[in-house]
């Protein structure tokens, strides 16, 4: 089934390849790779406004080279999630301490993410009063408090995300990929990297395109040229819809 209306985080997890054909020439068509490579799984508007807002949040990575504050990360999915979720939609919590909550995701995730880095929550804790599955209400969260918590401590960042989590290869997927958007390959311990490498996992010829991926972004660092995302950007995407 494709184009199915469901808020299910699969879209999300298959997202970080989008990125790399646009490394070497940015260009909008960006976001409306991001918009069709969701829509052909989830015809929703969370999903697809969560798929844009990370793909941002991958992009902006590209261009730092330390952990942001863990305020960076909420801030930035809200930037692009709200403006293209919207204030009218409706989604709902399924249990945990805020079950009956019914209104826009971007307020709930700002809502119980800002409480959580106020009251200085565990991962657990935050599995236990909003869920940690396959909604993307409840996969969210985890992934942005995760990387809140554990941003700047790659290994831990992963382990700490599956061991908390109930959907936990997914989430672990998610938060691997942007922990290697903001470290790179190297911030891997050997024991993960090298089933990957020697071609057992992948074929060596795409392993050969990340490489070429990443010599870029090293490149683009060091040189200090500019990735601007601006609103204009952001708000183009809102035609897709």
């Amino acid at each position: 089934m494709a184009g199915v209306k469901s808020a299910g985080n699969g879209a999300l997890m298959k997202l970080s390849p989008v990125i790399i054909p646009h490394l070497v020439e940015q260009s909008k068509k960006l976001w409306s790779d991001a918009v069709v490579t969701t829509y052909l799984i989830y015809n929703d508007r969370l999903a697809i406004s969560s798929a844009v807002a990370f793909t941002s949040i991958f992009w902006e990575l590209m261009k730092i080279n330390h952990p942001p504050e863990p305020e960076w990360w909420l801030e930035e999915y809200l930037k692009v999630g709200r403006e293209l979720e919207g204030d009218k939609s409706n989604y709902s919590m399924r249990f945990g301490e805020y079950k009956g909550y019914r209104g826009p995701a971007w307020y709930f995730i700002e809502k119980v993410l800002t409480e959580a880095l106020k009251e200085k929550w565990s991962l657990r804790k935050l599995d236990e009063k909003a869920g940690s599955g396959a909604y993307l209400l409840e996969t969210i969260p985890m992934v942005l408090y995760s990387l809140m918590l554990y941003a700047d401590k790659p290994f831990e960042a992963l382990v700490e995300s599956v061991s908390n989590s109930k959907d936990c290869d997914t989430i672990g997927a998610i938060v691997g990929s942007i922990i290697g958007a903001l470290h790179g390959v190297k911030a891997f311990p050997s024991h993960l990297l090298d089933p990957i490498l020697n071609g057992k996992l992948m074929p060596l010829q795409f392993l050969r395109l990340i490489v070429k991926a990443e010599e870029y972004l090293i490149n683009q660092k060091n040189s200090g040229a500019p990735i601007v995302i601006d609103r204009e950007t952001v708000l183009a995407v809102k035609d897709v819809f």
